[in-house]
């Protein structure tokens, strides 16, 4: 929009140059117009001299007096016609000179005309493009900035009440320690929740979020039935989909946190069928919704982006459409004849 102006100011300013070059010209004809009015005027004068010469030779001279009779004296005056003629001369040839430079001048206001009308057509392109596109566009991104200050927004609120959820995590964690207060010499559970409790929170956090847990904000692993709760949801409270879902989850976090302690590292993870009956969470109707496609590409998309931590193999009957890269894909066709049986090499159901 900026260069669009700025073109318009500049082809505006060459219009504004040009119509003064185009007065200054007319000016010129004008005056010129005026000088040719006075040479035409002088060439009358010089014809009317040189015509009253001729005809003073015509005019009968006077031989004797009037008055006294005597004889008059005849006295030859000078012809001025020669001296016309010149002159006449002189003033075409300056007239021929100032009917050339008109010509000039005419045809240099033509140009300038033409360069005028291509530099306003040029403008009125801008000025169209301006209207038809550049408005447009800049109204479009006007509505784009609004939408991204208010997701700003919202995800400046998302900040806020994740803090604020590890503040009440954190005092719900004291306050059950303190109501938990026990004589025993070794708690497990307290030195789970000591050591491994707030890793493992962590970590869960961190892979529903990679795996696009719907509407997620904060998970907390309850140590009374030792299960992930997620925004505020029991895991039991979960349709039977969900549930496995988050039973993968809660296993991969768990092998994480394994690997950061560094005490026992399982470099093996088997998932079977974690995304097989995942659906909608049910309406109040008990109907279930559609196929959550986004959990499903988000799970198999964290497990294809963290496979050189471990082995992992995952028994699924239908796999998300994502890009598995280097992962090793095998299909079991129960085909005996056709490729891979099932998972045991050489055996064949019944």
């Amino acid at each position: 929009m900026d260069k669009a102006t700025a073109k318009t100011q500049e082809l505006a300013d060459k219009i504004y140059e040009i119509d003064n070059q185009i007065s200054e010209s007319r000016m010129l004809i004008n005056r010129n117009k005026s000088l040719m009015t006075q040479y035409e005027s002088d060439i009358r004068r010089l014809t009317f001299i040189a015509e009253g010469d001729i005809q003073h030779g015509k005019i009968k001279k006077l031989q004797v007096c009037p008055f006294c009779n005597g004889q008059l004296t005849k006295d030859q005056g000078e012809s001025c016609i020669d001296a016309a003629v010149a002159e006449v001369d002189k003033i075409e040839a300056q007239i021929n000179d100032l009917r050339s430079v008109q010509q000039s001048i005419a045809k240099e206001i033509d140009e300038l005309n033409k360069e005028r009308a291509a530099i306003i057509n040029e403008r009125r392109q801008i000025d169209a493009t301006i209207r038809g596109e550049l408005k447009p566009q800049i109204a479009q991104l006007r509505t784009h900035l609004s939408d991204y200050k208010l997701a700003l927004g919202q995800y400046k609120a998302k900040e806020m009440i994740e803090s604020f959820s590890d503040v009440l995590v954190e005092e719900l964690h004291e306050t059950v320690s303190e109501e938990d207060g026990t004589d025993f010499q070794f708690d497990v559970k307290a030195k789970f929740k000591e050591v491994f409790q707030a890793a493992l929170e962590k970590e869960l956090d961190y892979i529903l979020e990679q795996c696009n847990y719907e509407d997620f904000n904060k998970a907390r692993f309850d140590m009374d039935d030792y299960d992930v709760v997620a925004d505020g949801s029991p895991k039991a409270t979960e349709g039977q989909g969900y549930r496995a879902f988050l039973n993968s989850c809660v296993a991969i976090a768990l092998q994480n946190c394994l690997e950061q302690f560094g005490h026992y590292i399982p470099h093996l993870l088997v998932l079977d069928s974690p995304i097989l009956s995942l659906k909608e969470k049910e309406d109040d109707q008990g109907e279930s919704g559609p196929v959550s496609e986004t959990m499903k590409a988000g799970l198999f998309r964290y497990l294809v982006d963290h496979k050189f931590k471990r082995q992992t193999i995952v028994i699924e009957n239908r796999i998300p459409p994502i890009d598995y890269k280097d992962a090793r894909r095998i299909h079991f066709t129960k085909d005996k004849d056709n490729g891979r049986y099932g998972l045991i090499i050489d055996y064949f159901g019944k």
